[in-house]
């Protein structure tokens, strides 16, 4: 299967070293100078708004963002949906090409933000990698809210289509609502700085340029 091969490959594939001294990094006018690139990691809960809040904060810090879902939501596209256990590995394989291609940004000197719900065991070693190979800077931003609020949202999203069908089709939604009643999200065991986002006591665009700038007075 194609999504055998690709974790296959992914799984045994280091990442691939620069041939000899990194390039000199060209980060964004708004992020202070540095040889080392910058990782923003925007990590939560499902429906913590960490989309919305990766789409206003990258822009104004001149990064390219990835997600999670923007691997997941093209193959669901091009290789459909069906049950929980083929959206596990379709997540898995999404996993894989982020994590790639965040490694060719990074080789290239460019700073970029990487946008999913991060899991401390089965992700921190590859973001470790990353760190290991082009010497980059992490900041994380962990978006938080309480456990009602996020199964309101939840279902808001599902009632008004906001999210892509693959992912409500494929989930079993009380197992869904059950994780998102304990509203807690762990940050990664990496370097640097992390900044928790609370997504209900205000709106985000009330948040952001508070936000940027946190991220520059601590990076």
């Amino acid at each position: 299967m194609v999504l055998d091969d690709l974790m296959a490959r992914y799984r045994q594939r280091p990442v691939a070293r620069p041939l000899g001294p990194p390039p000199p990094s060209s980060p964004p006018a708004d992020v202070p100078g540095s040889s080392r690139p910058l990782v923003l990691i925007i990590t939560g809960p499902p429906a913590s708004g960490k989309s919305t809040l990766g789409r206003q904060l990258a822009p104004k810090l001149g990064l390219p963002i990835l997600s999670k879902d923007l691997f997941k939501e093209t193959q669901f596209d091009e290789l459909g949906w069906s049950d929980r256990e083929w959206s596990r590995r379709l997540g898995g394989a999404s996993m894989a090409l982020l994590f790639r291609t965040a490694a060719a940004l990074l080789e290239a000197g460019q700073s970029v933000a990487l946008e999913s719900n991060f899991y401390s065991e089965s992700d921190t070693p590859p973001l470790r990698q990353l760190a290991d190979t082009f010497a980059c800077r992490f900041v994380q931003i962990v978006c938080t809210a309480s456990g009602p609020t996020l199964v309101e949202r939840y279902k808001r999203r599902i009632v008004t289509g906001e999210r892509h069908p693959g992912h409500t089709e494929s989930e079993p939604l009380e197992e869904t609502l059950s994780r998102l009643l304990d509203g807690h999200w762990d940050s990664l065991e990496l370097d640097g700085p992390v900044i928790y986002v609370d997504t209900e006591r205000q709106p985000l665009d009330h948040q952001v340029d508070a936000i940027v700038e946190e991220i520059l007075h601590r990076n």
